[in-house]
């Protein structure tokens, strides 16, 4: 039977069995294998996979293996061990998420991230958008991420709605692209400043008599004011800027001051 060794480097070894992390491999090759079925046989998704150098020379996907070949995997995001493989993909600054991540949908239009969201989407749904409209796909399933027509994709290592968010600005570099309180946290459509006289019949009691500034949503016409859960969600968003690597307080937020979303 042929052979190959392979070695996976730097965070994709954690989508590794414990017994494979950190070692070259040497595993059997099936007939005409290509080297994004022999990666994914490890369940790592090829999504995952920012560059494969066989024999040195740097190769795609469909690559057929041969007997003998040695081959050295590198990850699409992180920091690699070499410099010199690091990935250079483009990725767009835009999101499609499944099913499972709500919450960091949210989350992340609070930034003004463009994230496509809903609870009832299936993974073909899912993949149709990605394709035609260029988003990343963001999931906790690998089976979607190993489709072939799939061409950007992350697969979210936390359970924790907070620590996803850190993964995706770290990994994909948002800080440039957040326009905090741009977008709807329901629906993802655009927010506009609207007078208060064009939606006083739509207003509770209370609201309508202690606030005067509002935003409304441009596609589900949902209306905020500048009251607790904005503050709250104003909070969040320092809190967690704050709190990022690399983050300098009241660096990027100086570009967009929170009083800039209550002008025209």
């Amino acid at each position: 039977m042929d052979r190959i060794n392979i070695k996976f480097y730097d965070s994709l070894n954690k989508l590794l069995k414990k017994d494979k992390r950190g070692k070259k491999l040497s595993l059997e090759l099936k007939l005409r294998q290509s080297v994004k079925d022999l990666i994914e046989a490890q369940g790592i998704p090829h999504t995952e996979v920012g560059m494969i150098i066989i024999d040195g020379k740097k190769e795609e996907f469909s690559f057929i293996l041969k007997d003998g070949q040695e081959i050295e995997v590198y990850p699409a995001f992180n920091h690699v061990e070499e410099p010199k493989f690091q990935n250079l993909i483009n990725y767009p600054k835009k999101f499609i998420l499944d099913v499972h991540l709500g919450r960091l949908a949210k989350y992340l239009r609070i930034f003004g991230i463009d994230t496509l969201y809903q609870n009832y989407y299936s993974d073909k749904e899912i993949v149709e958008t990605a394709l035609k409209e260029g988003r990343v796909i963001l999931t906790r399933d690998r089976g979607i991420l190993k489709r072939r027509v799939v061409r950007y994709g992350y697969l979210i290592k936390s359970n924790d709605s907070k620590e996803q968010l850190r993964e995706i600005f770290l990994n994909f570099h948002l800080l440039p692209e957040i326009k905090p309180f741009l977008r709807c946290i329901s629906c993802n459509g655009i927010l506009e400043r609207v007078s208060k006289g064009e939606i006083m019949e739509e207003l509770e009691p209370l609201t309508r008599k202690y606030y005067n500034e509002f935003l409304r949503c441009t596609m589900c016409k949902k209306i905020y004011w500048k009251g607790g859960h904005m503050e709250r969600m104003e909070e969040f968003a320092d809190k967690f800027l704050c709190s990022l690597r690399h983050y300098k307080k009241n660096g990027p937020m100086e570009k967009y001051n929170k009083e800039d979303i209550w002008k025209n």
